[in-house]
């Protein structure tokens, strides 16, 4: 065990070397990525004295908590337990990943189904592809854009920042050593699926976009610098970048239902897309949590502020539908399963007696 622990502490020792050394390269970075990327420097070596943290206090409940506890730790036997609980919950719902196609194997049935049934608005283009097209390009939009265009990129641009740094990692560093039987492959995939359900999304509208990579420089710096990170860092980055994903999916869901509420075909496959999102996101941020420490937690509330910024560098529109309905204020009140309560494939709660009420 302690040997272990060695390896594992000279690796993370190794990987803060290397992104120090990534990060400190020429080559005429802005200040706003200089301050980005030392940002996450601190959070790496911190991270590494944060996993010492005890737990102590954590609530031995196995109910389902919402947000503002998310930042509390489980319990030991919570966290013993998860991983099990979690496979088995993918494996049921998505299948068997194949690494070559990056597909699983209970999910391409829906996608071709989705392919084969296509839902489209009726009556006059919701949004004018020509001007989508010209402000997918931009980081904030053109000023006057209607709601149903500012909504079209914000869930164009909605995933794209996340598949830029998944497709990163896997093209520099590949799967994870252990394939199909590790958690992280099927989030990895369930990532490369959130841009396709968003392209099928635009499709009801009538849009078609290539999505890209993310246009604001502080993203895409900080997208390749966190592949360079220590997984003890990343995980909780990740955490953060998890819980604004979450509140963005949700305001896209709900923004959308009061804007094609006269449209209930189109709106019922939009928000079973959507919902195909949220339940992964949902399962994501409760994957991170167990993997969290009390020390690394707290770190992760306090780099919220900062994923906000660095997300929001590359997404004015989610921004904007996100603080005009006041989603910003306080993201650690949001109760992230209640987002997903109604829907029948959340992930189930941890319940470690196997007992109901227990």
């Amino acid at each position: 065990m302690a040997a272990r622990s060695g390896e594992r502490a000279a690796r993370n020792t190794r990987s803060i070397a290397e992104a120090r050394g990534h990060a400190q390269r020429p080559g005429g970075r802005s200040r706003i990525e200089a301050r980005f990327q030392a940002l996450l420097l601190r959070v790496a070596e911190h991270a590494g004295e944060a996993r010492g943290l005890q737990s102590a206090g954590a609530s031995p409940s196995t109910r389902r908590k919402p947000l503002n506890d998310l930042f509390s730790p489980m319990s030991s036997a919570e966290r013993a337990a998860f991983p099990e609980h979690y496979m088995r919950y993918l494996r049921a719902r998505d299948g068997t990943p194949c690494l070559t196609t990056r597909t699983l194997s209970r999910r391409e049935p829906l996608f071709r189904q989705i392919s084969g049934s296509r839902v489209r608005m009726s009556g006059r283009p919701v949004v004018d592809p020509e001007v989508f097209q010209r402000n997918l390009a931009r980081c904030a939009p053109e000023p006057g854009l209607d709601a149903p265009t500012r909504w079209a990129l914000a869930v164009a641009k909605g995933n794209r920042a996340e598949r830029y740094g998944v497709e990163y990692k896997l093209a520099s560093r590949g799967f994870e050593p252990s394939g199909i039987d590790d958690i992280l492959t099927y989030v990895e995939i369930q990532e490369c699926y959130h841009t396709r359900v968003l392209l099928h999304v635009l499709d009801v509208l009538g849009l078609e976009c290539d999505v890209g990579e993310p246009v604001g420089s502080v993203t895409r710096a900080g997208v390749r610098l966190f592949s360079q990170l220590p997984r003890p860092a990343l995980d909780v980055l990740a955490l953060a970048f998890e819980i604004i994903g979450v509140a963005a999916f949700h305001a896209m869901r709900v923004e959308a239902r009061r804007l094609f509420a006269d449209q209930p075909g189109p709106l019922a496959r939009i928000d079973a897309l959507f919902a195909q999102i949220l339940v992964d996101e949902v399962g994501h941020v409760h994957f991170l949590r167990s993997r969290l420490g009390a020390g690394r937690l707290a770190l992760a509330r306090a780099v919220l502020v900062f994923a906000k910024w660095s997300l929001f560098n590359d997404n004015d529109e989610i921004r904007s539908l996100l603080e005009e309905r006041g989603a910003l204020l306080d993201l650690g009140s949001l109760d992230v399963d209640a987002l997903v309560d109604h829907d029948a494939e959340r992930l189930p709660a941890l319940d470690l007696c196997g007992a109901p009420t227990c």
